[in-house]
């Protein structure tokens, strides 16, 4: 990977510092460095990722990368969240109409959402698989793309939610800037993704499970992804952490990090065979957040 950032893609500034050489990715053999901005405290991935680069990556059709979100036996781990965050979103906004769901893979959220008939749910997916099971639920209403080329009057959506995928974005900026002009005024942005200022991704330095370059290219925290939301406009509303639930297997999956010749995956493979592999357990280390912000 050739060309690099100069400047925080986040808020411009040039104080980058390299915090972690040669990250290994799945991949091939390529390697990634990740930077700091000292200014928003923003971590990402030095190197420019092209879009044909990550195409082809995108391609890659393994079970390692299609785990989690499209197992039929995780469903019900994942809407566990999404029914917390739809309470939350009810008792604190008592809004309903269209919803937008970015990276909407199966549909599992948009499902929560549907389940009265307040919402009209509509979803953005690139993966031709998850593509076909959310269509199969909402129809037309999937998009097959990326957001960048998903087209819809402004002003069209009462909510759009962006959950475990604005970290994938190459230009989260311009993501964002779209959302907003997507929104109607008055309108709510959800925004979860991975904390790298927890706890857990201190012990874990630069083996923190979300660090996997180039499926994750962005690393927040409540700083930069402030900082990300006043660029762009947004007024933050409210930061904070959901529980969630996963299988005790998953554990041992994410401390792979994609890897299948690692230890932990073979732990993983074992343990998804036993009931003690398939237990779940409620997670709360602060390493995944949630932000609501307002289109003004």
């Amino acid at each position: 990977m050739g060309e690099k950032y100069d400047n925080c893609p986040v808020c411009s500034s040039s104080k980058l510092k390299v915090k972690y050489k040669n990250v290994k990715s799945d991949a091939k053999d390529v390697t990634f460095d990740i930077a700091e901005c000292e200014n928003c405290k923003l971590q990402f991935v030095l190197n420019k990722v092209s879009k044909e680069f990550l195409d082809n990556y995108n391609a890659l059709d393994t079970y390692v990368s299609n785990y989690v979100y499209c197992d039929d036996n995780n469903n019900e781990n994942l809407k566990f969240y999404y029914r917390k965050l739809k309470e939350r979103i009810t008792k604190r906004f008592k809004i309903s109409g269209k919803i937008l769901d970015i990276g909407c893979s199966a549909g599992c959220f948009l499902e929560i959402m549907s389940e009265d008939s307040s919402w009209d749910c509509y979803g953005v997916e690139i993966s031709p698989k998850t593509v076909a099971i959310a269509k199969s639920k909402f129809g037309e209403n999937i998009y097959e793309g990326s957001i960048e080329t998903f087209e819809a009057e402004e002003g069209s959506f009462d909510v759009v939610s962006l959950q475990d995928s604005l970290d994938h974005m190459v230009n989260p900026k311009a993501v964002l800037e779209k959302c907003y002009r997507l929104l109607k005024k008055g309108g709510l942005l959800i925004v979860k993704a991975h904390n790298i200022s927890c706890l857990y991704s201190k012990i874990s330095g630069r083996n923190f499970y979300a660090i996997i370059p180039p499926c994750h290219l962005f690393y927040f925290n409540k700083s930069s992804i402030s900082k990300l939301l006043e660029v762009c406009n947004f007024k933050l509303s409210w930061f904070g952490f959901i529980p969630n639930l996963l299988k005790i297997k998953t554990i041992f999956y994410r401390l792979a990090r994609y890897n299948e010749n690692s230890i932990f995956f073979k732990i993983y493979n074992f343990l998804d065979k036993t009931y003690i592999g398939n237990i779940n357990i409620k997670k709360d280390l602060h390493d995944i957040f949630t932000v609501f912000a307002i289109k003004e």
